[in-house]
């Protein structure tokens, strides 16, 4: 998204984007453009140029993807601007969030399409494996355990009805057998 504000509003605008960033990188930012002469004072206002480097540089050192396009100090400098303005393309982050209520499936299928660095190289299974891990960690104690102990019954219940039909092949033989003897 492209923002174009005043140089003092930057950090309100990102925020509004969902680009939080650390105190101290805000203050960082007032620092680069009190190198660049502002507020007004003696060390002189850098050319458009210069504010821009200068200030990708603050941009890289955030983590964010930031990005200076413009920065008009000339109007600023004339004092026909109370401040610089500054066009910036920013992308916030995409916040994906697995809460309780997302569906294991839905998990899974999102970790099996995302391009995201961390799965590159990853196979099929290992996506899964990684998206069942993150699903539980989301879900509640109560949860996790509950699931585990339906598996554990579901496990519990396919052997009953196996014993259940093994017994009855079993006595169907012995039936047999008996007749035949």
């Amino acid at each position: 998204m492209r923002l174009n504000v005043r140089a003092d509003k930057l950090l309100d605008e990102l925020a509004k984007m969902g680009i939080e960033l650390d105190p101290q990188i805000g203050q960082s930012y007032f620092a680069f453009l009190g190198n660049m002469g502002y507020p007004r004072s003696t060390i002189g206002i850098f050319d458009n140029a210069t504010a821009e480097r200068e200030l990708n540089k603050w941009a890289k050192s955030t983590g964010q993807d930031i990005k200076f396009v413009d920065v008009n100090m000339t109007d600023y400098a004339n004092k026909r601007a109370e401040h610089p303005e500054v066009t910036v393309d920013a992308t916030a982050p995409v916040q994906e969030k697995i809460t309780k209520r997302t569906s294991m499936a839905d998990v899974i299928k999102d970790f099996y399409a995302s391009d995201a660095p961390q799965f590159k190289g990853k196979s099929k299974a290992k996506r899964r494996q990684m998206a069942i891990a993150a699903k539980l960690s989301k879900m509640d104690e109560k949860s996790t355990a509950s699931l585990r102990n339906q598996s554990y019954f579901d496990g519990l219940d396919r052997l009953k009805k196996l014993a259940k039909k093994a017994n009855e092949a079993f006595e169907s033989l012995y039936a047999q057998n008996k007749e035949t003897h």
